[in-house]
């Protein structure tokens, strides 16, 4: 539900609808008032002063734009690289699991497996 909210740019206060967060519109009120104000002591035109201040703010925003979408490219790459290093080990693993000894195949390799050549004769070697 859209709410009312009140800010203050400058001298004025405007009444503004809203289905966001009213503290982010408060905040964004203060920074472009704060622009504003900044480029008031030099811009004594008050309109003058407010386009500058949203070119300024237009600028910081695509600059953010800018250094968003090459972290997000850098992370790309990252996970890209991450993904193809656990697609070589799993290979790997695979391959080390088809070479290794099956598990019945242990006890003829094992040499503390018992002997199983011919059967146990008793003592002195009769039946």
């Amino acid at each position: 539900m859209a709410e009312v909210v009140r800010v203050k740019l400058g001298d004025e206060t405007f009444a503004l609808r809203t289905e966001k967060d009213p503290a982010l519109l408060h905040e964004a009120a203060a920074l472009a008032d704060a622009r504003m104000a900044e480029l008031r002591a030099s811009v004594p035109n008050r309109q003058t002063a407010a386009q500058l201040a949203a070119l300024a703010l237009a600028d910081e925003l695509l600059a953010a734009r800018r250094a968003l979408s090459g972290l997000r490219e850098s992370l790309g790459r990252g996970l890209d690289a991450a993904l193809t290093q656990l697609d070589d080990l799993d290979a790997s693993l695979e391959t080390l699991t088809q070479q290794a000894p099956s598990p019945a195949d242990a006890s003829a390799v094992d040499p503390l497996a018992p002997a199983m050549d011919a059967p146990d004769s008793g003592p002195g070697g009769q039946s």
